[in-house]
């Protein structure tokens, strides 16, 4: 990344996307915009506006700097500190998963079942609360992370009461920064603890009406073979142990202490675990569905405990 002419955005852009190319990322032109909006505190359009705008030393040197970490596998998301989750910003390092579009389909499919159904493309979504009628539900997420599933269902959700469960306190010092920053500290209330432990001596047994749960799913013998950029995010939060299911195996049947009757559990899976996934509900589960993800492969699972009313949005 040398030459005598001045870096100019437009070149440093053009440059970082042909070295990221050849370094085979995945989307090497939008890796660079997000890397250099960063060091010049720039959104992506203002970048374009400001193409011949020439790096100061500084600047530049700083730029290299995450290309260089970049390339040797740190993802970007946790060199520029966020991501993007439905719409929204979440602060992210390296005490979190990165937040994925494949989750996306666990919040839609939540939100259906509490009969939210202004829920659209993701490129239709307005980064905004919307009004979900007198619906109050209460709603926990295990294994939290960044918050980005419970901050969500409470932006979409303004009246519902949510817990969000994790045994990281760390991870629980992000989710609490992220909800301040969307505005919904007061309304999503986070507790550090192993799966559903700590709700164990409160009054909630029997009062949830939605659980939901992104917990690790990768079997212990793959994670050597995960590529370098997921080797980089928390092993807590990728491990699954031998078969990828022993956290819902264990969580599954807690899951029962806490819903209403009728209360739903929305989890997700690797996409090829939905045979042994499956054989984790017994006859106190029902209207047990999988739902696929953006790229149609099974994500998601959905079901309801025995006893309530038949409210199923399919």
């Amino acid at each position: 990344m040398k030459q005598d002419r001045p870096w100019t955005i437009g070149k440093c852009l053009a440059w970082t996307a042909e070295y990221f190319t050849g370094k085979r990322l995945e989307n090497p032109r939008l890796e660079a915009e997000i890397l250099l909006g960063k060091v010049l505190g720039k959104s992506r359009v203002q970048l374009y506006i400001n193409l011949e705008q020439p790096l100061q030393p500084l600047e530049l040197a700083r730029y290299r700097e995450k290309i260089k970490q970049r390339v040797m596998g740190t993802p970007a998301a946790y060199l520029i500190g966020e991501k993007e989750f439905m719409s929204l910003p979440f602060e992210v390092n390296r005490q979190v998963l990165i937040p994925r579009p494949d989750t996306e389909v666990l919040v839609e499919t939540a939100l259906e079942y509490l009969g939210h159904t202004q829920v659209g493309p993701r490129e239709q979504r307005e980064n905004r609360a919307l009004v979900s009628g007198d619906q109050a539900p209460l709603i926990v997420d295990v294994g939290t992370g960044s918050g980005n599933i419970a901050i969500v269902l409470a932006r979409y959700l303004p009246q519902a009461r949510i817990l969000g469960l994790d045994i990281s306190d760390r991870a629980l010092e992000i989710a609490r920064r992220n909800a301040r920053r969307h505005g919904v500290e007061e309304q999503v209330t986070f507790y550090e603890g192993d799966l559903l432990a700590p709700l164990e001596n409160t009054p909630y047994k029997g009062q949830v009406d939605l659980l939901t749960a992104n917990l690790p799913y990768i079997p212990s013998n793959e994670l050597p073979h995960l590529m370098r950029e997921v080797l980089q995010e928390p092993l807590s939060a990728l491990d699954g142990g031998r078969d990828g299911l022993q956290y819902y195996r264990r969580m599954i049947p807690q899951s029962l202490e806490y819903l209403k009757p009728g209360g739903a559990l929305i989890i997700e899976i690797g996409f090829d675990q939905r045979k042994a996934a499956l054989k984790l509900f017994n006859d106190q589960w029902e209207n047990v569905q999988v739902k696929l993800d953006y790229g149609g492969r099974e994500r998601v699972i959905y079901a309801r405990a025995t006893g309530g009313t038949n409210n199923d949005f399919v």
